[in-house]
């Protein structure tokens, strides 16, 4: 839109000036042209800010299921640990005990 309104003044100024019209009535005319570009503008700048606030508000969430994610396994963790302790407590007491005895006995 902003390239057309561009061509529009363009070729406004250039047909005005074949026909030589007076320059304050080839900018009276131009000069609703130029708004129209300047809200498109801002228009524009609007957009690309709504854009990256909402990139933002989308990364903060992401960033808070992370976090949550990670308490989770932070709480888990102690579970987790006392379950490897009791493997390797069964492993040390039972396990290797009869391992031993069962080299013992095949010896």
């Amino acid at each position: 839109a902003i390239l057309v309104g561009v061509a529009l003044i363009s070729l406004h100024v250039l047909a005005e000036r074949d026909r030589h019209v007076a320059t304050t009535t080839v900018a009276a005319e131009v000069a609703p042209l130029v708004l129209h570009m300047a809200c498109l503008l801002l228009l524009l700048a609007c957009v690309e800010g709504s854009g990256a606030v909402a990139s933002s508000k989308a990364h903060r969430r992401a960033v808070a299921r992370a976090r949550r994610r990670v308490e989770d396994l932070r709480r888990g963790l102690p579970r987790y640990s006392s379950g490897v302790a009791e493997l390797v407590g069964f492993w040390l007491d039972r396990t290797v005990p009869r391992l031993r005895l069962l080299a013992e006995l095949q010896a």
